[in-house]
């Protein structure tokens, strides 16, 4: 078990403020099931887990760990890269994502995630993640994977805009050997769904305007065949009645 004030123990306080029972959850990056376990505790069992992770025996724990908790049948779990996560679910789908960079809790730390496939990873669940929705990042770094992911990850979590993320970082001051850090990140609601509001908006006008111009076409391309039919009614007409007078004239001169 990790302590309360862990990286981790702060985590799943977070996600408990956040996640409520109906939820959507993903936990990318599975490793032993712990995680997965927890968010299928918080979302109930009328809520829903994706679970991922690129090594089988990570796959194969999770999926233990889930069974032995009655989590199964609220649960898939899937062997496959993080970075793979939008080929299982839909944009604007899932109330919370978490991951966990670096190596594998209790796990040998010559395996662990890389910036290549973490940065990807990240971008592909801020579209996943709904409007409202919270993504949880745990970087483990130092030791065998150095410290190139963790400053990848840093950089890009602190470009995204302020007015559509709110990103929040817990560090420990005081703890030494490098200690893993928890990363929130916050999509925000109110922006996207007055963006979505205004592309609505958009559309609409759009809509109008198109029907309009459509029907505005239509109109004069009909008054066009309105009035090539008239005429050619009337030249019928004067036609028809210039043979009646043809045929009249005819006959009084015969008469």
């Amino acid at each position: 078990m990790f302590s309360e004030y862990s990286a981790l123990g702060i985590v799943h306080k977070i996600l408990k403020m956040h996640i409520k029972p109906g939820d959507f959850c993903i936990d990318a990056t599975s490793g032993n099931g712990h995680d997965s376990v927890y968010l299928c505790e918080l979302a109930g069992k009328e809520g829903h887990l994706l679970a991922m992770d690129i090594q089988q025996d990570a796959v194969d724990s999770t999926k233990k760990n889930l069974e032995e908790h009655g989590f199964s049948e609220m649960s898939e779990v899937i062997c496959i890269s993080h970075s793979n996560i939008d080929k299982f679910a839909e944009p604007n789908s899932a109330d919370c994502i978490v991951f966990n960079f670096g190596w594998l809790p209790g796990g040998s730390h010559d395996v662990f995630t890389r910036a290549e496939t973490s940065i990807p990873a990240i971008k592909k669940s801020l579209d996943i993640l709904k409007p409202g929705g919270m993504l949880s990042l745990c970087v483990y770094y130092g030791r065998n994977n150095g410290y190139s992911e963790r400053d990848a990850i840093l950089e890009f979590v602190s470009s995204l805009p302020g007015a559509q993320y709110n990103v929040m970082k817990c560090d420990f001051l005081n703890r030494p050997n490098d200690p893993p850090f928890p990363i929130f990140i916050i999509k925000d609601k109110e922006y996207f769904c007055r963006n979505k509001l205004k592309k609505n908006a958009a559309k609409k006008l759009f809509r109008r305007v198109f029907y309009h111009k459509i029907l505005t076409i239509l109109n004069f391309s009909l008054k066009k065949h309105l009035i090539f039919i008239k005429n050619v009614v009337i030249y019928i007409i004067r036609h028809i009645i210039l043979i009646f007078k043809e045929k009249k004239w005819q006959k009084e001169k015969n008469g």
